[in-house]
Parts: structure tokens; sequence; C-alpha cells
């Protein structure tokens, strides 16, 4: 029997090291979103980032970060996209876009600190009410409140923004597997936002990435089709989503 629980939690580890591939691979991601979060349905593939020039950064480790973009490339084809799509079929896109809610709303102390350490006392006030309003009134997060008062709507923040809010540079440039791109300057932030998430403290420690998984799953399921999107619009796609991500980033740092 011991022998079977451990092939069990070593099929749990597998799988959901497989489906904890975000969306950070092949999109813009906003680390203080669901993950966490990525851009919109709208702000993908709208003039948001028009007027921003884009930045420059080192990539001295191109041919490590190219082969890590397949390697996540495949994964989101083979693995991810297909779970995904069948939760899409099962699952109403209401009941989606309010878990979606919940984990966001969950992710609140992460914002917070983050909002606090830039002395933005009035973003972390209206993330206070906003956490309070959603948990109560919005049933445990899964109505967002933002909607319905636009002034709540306050742009997310996260430890990667806050290192930059004071002026540290990007460093390098990296593609993690399965984590997707990231400077890094925002590699150190999401260590730091990792442990401001509650759902690191679930324990055992492979229900907790069962948890996540089950985000990254969710989340996905509303964005399918944007990074084919892009594949296809794009002479090199590693370029355009390298780009992409730092003009996200260096968009969040300003608000």
């Amino acid at each position: 029997m011991r022998y079977v629980n451990w092939l069990v939690l070593c099929a749990v580890m597998v799988m959901t090291t497989i489906l904890i591939v975000t969306e950070g691979p092949f999109l813009p991601v906003s680390h203080a979103e669901d993950k966490a979060t990525v851009a919109t349905d709208e702000d993908l593939f709208s003039d948001e980032f028009s007027d921003e020039e884009t930045e420059e950064i080192s990539d001295p480790l191109e041919g490590f970060n190219r082969a890590m973009f397949t390697f996540n490339d495949k994964v989101y084809f083979w693995a991810l996209k297909p779970v995904a799509t069948q939760y899409k079929r099962v699952v109403p896109e209401l009941m989606r876009r309010g878990i979606r809610n919940f984990f966001v709303n969950l992710n609140y102390p992460m914002r917070f600190f983050a909002s606090i350490t830039q002395l933005k006392i009035k973003k972390a006030a209206m993330e206070t009410f906003k956490f309070l309003t959603n948990s109560t009134l919005g049933l445990a997060g899964f109505i967002d409140y933002s909607g319905i008062f636009p002034e709540l709507d306050v742009p997310p923040e996260d430890c990667g923004q806050t290192l930059g809010y004071y002026g540290i540079g990007h460093g390098v440039y990296i593609v993690w597997p399965l984590l997707g791109p990231m400077s890094l300057r925002d590699s150190f932030g999401f260590s730091v936002d990792y442990f401001l998430q509650p759902v690191s403290y679930v324990e055992p420690f492979y229900l907790s990435f069962g948890v996540r998984s089950y985000d990254v799953m969710n989340s996905t399921s509303l964005k399918l089709g944007e990074y084919e999107t892009i594949k296809k619009s794009s002479l090199d796609p590693y370029i355009a989503i390298r780009d992409a991500y730092l003009q996200q980033r260096a968009s969040q740092i300003k608000k």
C-alpha cells in the first residue's frame, strides 16, 4: 500500500507540473493577477502599448531561451490546451469567470504588500476595500465588484513592479520552463510573490500544486486562441512575446 501511495503521489506531481504551465510562456504576464495573471482579451490585441517604446533588455541566454520557448510551446499544444478545451466544453463561462475572480481575490495579500512597499497608500486602501467587498457581498470573491464600481478597478501590483518602481533594471531576459518569460528582476519578484499567495500554504504540498493547476487550467480556458493568433501574425513569435512582455511590464510600473 505504501508503494501505491508513492505512485499516486508521483502521478499527481507529474500531472500538476504539466498543468501548472501558465499563460506566461506565451502571453504577457501580470504576476499580480492569476498567478499569477495575464493580459485580458481586450488588452492583448488593442493598442494599449502603442504609445510605449519597446524597452531594451539583455538577452545573452537567447539560445537557452529559445529552447525553453519551444518546450513551453509543445507543452501548451500537447497538454494544457487539450485539457483546457475539454474543460471549457463542460463548465459554463460564467462559472469559469467566477472561479477566476475567486483566485484573483484570494491573492489580495500580494497586491496589498506590493502597493504598500511602493508607498501607494490609496491603492492599498482600495485593494483592501475591494477585497472586503468581494469577500462578503461578492460571495467569497466569485463576483468581482470592480466591474460594478469602476473606482475599485485599480491596476494590480506585484513585487516585480515594486523593484522596477525603485529603479531596479530588468537584468537579463529569461524564459523559464513552464513559467515562461521573465526578467531577472521579475524572477526575484515572483519568488517573493509566491510566499504572499495563500495557496502556497495549502497542505500537503501536492494539494497546493493541484489547486494552482486548476486555477491555471480555468484561466487558460478563458483565453484559448490568443497565443495562436500571436504565432500566426508574427514572423518570430519569440521576439514578439519578448517585446510584448517588456511593454506590458513597463506600462504596469508606470501606473
